[in-house]
């Protein structure tokens, strides 16, 4: 077999374990035993696990979550924030949520930290979620770096990225909690009075 033709193979068998068990079910040995091959072959093409993560989800991840109008100045720096940041939570109308209930998309988000970091913990999941979250912090990280270019930003951009990544798993937790207070409603409104602590 062709080392393209065996390559496009190692990536269809980890989308397709992707898609049936989540992004903590793309481990090295599962997908090499969905490819019909042995684990170094499969690290001949892919030698990291981010490599492999890199080839099957970041395209998906890339249609998930986008700059949105992050670059547009028409438009308030702390509207173009709130709407970026959005993609991740429960209400927002795109990004991850593309097609799922609010409860299954948080689902989805608790699931990957328990496998990353829960009792029963798996090396995919801690590989999972380590991918996601420094994907998901780069693009966080870019679009600050855009406002503060812009000189729109209030404080330095790791100290902005640290202070809503926070605020963006803390919504999470909230909107799980039973009876708890933050409903999705409130989700943008209460993202938006983080987003006015890092916007002049």
């Amino acid at each position: 077999m062709a080392g393209t033709d065996r390559r496009q193979q190692i990536i269809k068998a980890a989308a397709q374990l992707a898609v049936e068990g989540g992004i903590d079910s793309v481990s090295v040995r599962a997908v090499a035993a969905r490819a019909g091959i042995g684990a170094s072959t499969l690290r001949h093409y892919f030698p990291t696990q981010a490599a492999l993560y890199d080839a099957v989800l970041e395209p998906a991840l890339d249609l998930l979550v986008s700059d949105k109008r992050i670059g547009d100045r028409r438009v308030r720096p702390q509207r173009r924030l709130t709407e970026c940041l959005m993609q991740f939570l429960p209400g927002g109308q795109e990004g991850h949520l593309a097609g799922m209930s609010n409860e299954q998309a948080l689902d989805q988000w608790f699931g990957l930290y328990v496998t990353a970091l829960g009792p029963q913990r798996t090396e995919g999941g801690r590989a999972a979620l380590t991918w996601l979250s420094t994907r998901l912090s780069g693009s966080v990280r870019g679009w600050l770096t855009t406002l503060d270019e812009e000189g729109v930003l209030a404080v330095p951009v790791e100290d902005a990225l640290r202070l809503l990544l926070a605020v963006v798993d803390g919504i999470c937790l909230q909107v799980m909690t039973p009876d708890g207070p933050l409903r999705v409603d409130s989700v943008e409104p209460t993202l938006s009075l983080a987003v006015q602590r890092v916007i002049t």
